[in-house]
C-alpha cells in the first residue's frame, strides 16, 4: 500500500469515490498536503504573528513618544534660556516696582490668574528664600503646576512679559508614566520686591 493510499484509508475517503480518485494522483494530493499544512500553520503562527507586529507597534510608539518628550523638553530649556536673557536686558530699577507688587502675596495671585488662563493649574505656591537688600526684598518661591507641554509653553512666554519682572531660575519637568500628555512642572522663580516703608 502506498503512502497516498495509507493517508487515504486513514482519512476514509473510500466513501468520496470521486474526491478519493482525485487524491490517487499525486499532483492534486500535493495541493491538499499544502493547503493542510498552510492552514495548521495559520492557526498556529498567526496569533503569534499578530502578537509579535502588536508589540513592536507599541515600542515604536513608545520611541516616538519619548523622542518627542525630549524635543519639549529641549524647547522648554531653551524658552527658559530666552526669558532670562531678556530680563537680564530689562530695567529691574526699583522705580519701576508698584505699590501694588509690593506683598509678594499679591505677585503669586498674578500668576495664579496668569496660568488659570492657559489650562496650566497651579499645584502649589511654597516659599524658597528671601534676601533683604538695601531698598528691595530679592524673593524666590517654588511654583508646581499640572499641565501640557504646549500650555506650558504658553505660559512660559507670557510670564516673560508679567508686569512683575521674574526670573526663573530653574525647571524641572515630571512625566507621568501612563500614556497621558500631561505633566508636573517645579519653576523656581525669582522676583524682586520694593521694601515697604516704616
Amino acid at each position: 500500500m502506498t503512502f497516498l493510499e495509507k493517508i487515504n484509508q486513514f482519512l476514509g475517503l473510500k466513501r468520496f469515490p470521486v474526491l478519493y480518485q482525485t487524491l490517487k494522483d499525486p499532483i492534486y494530493a500535493g495541493i491538499l498536503l499544502t493547503l493542510i499544512i498552510t492552514l495548521i500553520g495559520g492557526l498556529f503562527y498567526g496569533p503569534k504573528k499578530r502578537e509579535v507586529t502588536r508589540l513592536n507597534e507599541e515600542r515604536n510608539l513608545t520611541q516616538s513618544q519619548t523622542v518627542q518628550k525630549e524635543k519639549n523638553l529641549s524647547l522648554l530649556k531653551e524658552q527658559v534660556n530666552r526669558i532670562n536673557l531678556r530680563l537680564q536686558r530689562r530695567s529691574l530699577n526699583i522705580d519701576h516696582l508698584t505699590a501694588n507688587e509690593r506683598k509678594m502675596s499679591q505677585v503669586l495671585e498674578k500668576m495664579a490668574l496668569l496660568a488659570a488662563g492657559d489650562s496650566v493649574e497651579v499645584i502649589s505656591f511654597r516659599p524658597d528664600s528671601r534676601q533683604e537688600e538695601e531698598k528691595e526684598v530679592l524673593l524666590t518661591v517654588r511654583v508646581k503646576v499640572k499641565t501640557r507641554f504646549n500650555e506650558l509653553e504658553r505660559y512660559l512666554s507670557k510670564l516673560d512679559h508679567f508686569p512683575q519682572p521674574v526670573k526663573i531660575d530653574r525647571i524641572k519637568i515630571e512625566t507621568l508614566e501612563d500614556e497621558t500628555p500631561l505633566i508636573f512642572a517645579e519653576l523656581l522663580v525669582t522676583t524682586r520686591l520694593k521694601k515697604e516703608e516704616g
